[in-house]
């Protein structure tokens, strides 16, 4: 259930950040009130602390990255900080690698056969969704 409901909004959020560089609030806050009523429903009250918690940490290590680089947008950090909510610590790190691993060759792809310079910008989205859905198929 969980799988269906981050996929749609993956898909919704990373479409968005492809065309216009930016995540909207108003879509990270539904999906948070959803599957936080979704766990309550479910019974996965008690695992709030540790989604909390990981929401936490995600949330600082991304607003670290983001106010030491210019290399992330804010709406990164507030996605990343759903994400971590969603998998949890752990998969949250594993998510967070294979999505830079797969934001560096698509970035490497583009600079040496579509002549991309250093400074263009590829949206992070696409790159954290398809690392966090990764995690939902190893978990």
């Amino acid at each position: 259930m969980y799988v269906v409901l981050f996929g749609c909004f993956a898909v919704i959020i990373s479409y968005i950040d492809l065309k216009t560089y930016r995540i909207p609030d108003g879509i990270l806050l539904i999906y948070f009130l959803l599957k936080t009523c979704l766990d309550i429903r479910i019974g996965n009250a008690f695992m709030q602390f540790d989604q909390f918690a990981a929401g936490l940490l995600a949330f600082l290590l991304f607003y670290t990255v983001f106010r030491s680089t210019k290399g992330l947008g804010f709406g990164d950090v507030k996605y990343a900080t759903i994400i971590g909510y969603t998998v949890g610590i752990r998969l949250f790190f594993v998510g967070t690698f294979i999505a830079s691993i797969l934001g560096m060759i698509v970035f490497f792809v583009g600079f040496r056969l579509l002549d991309w310079d250093m400074k263009r910008k590829l949206p992070f989205a696409p790159f954290l969704s398809a690392g966090a859905l990764f995690t939902f198929v190893i978990k």
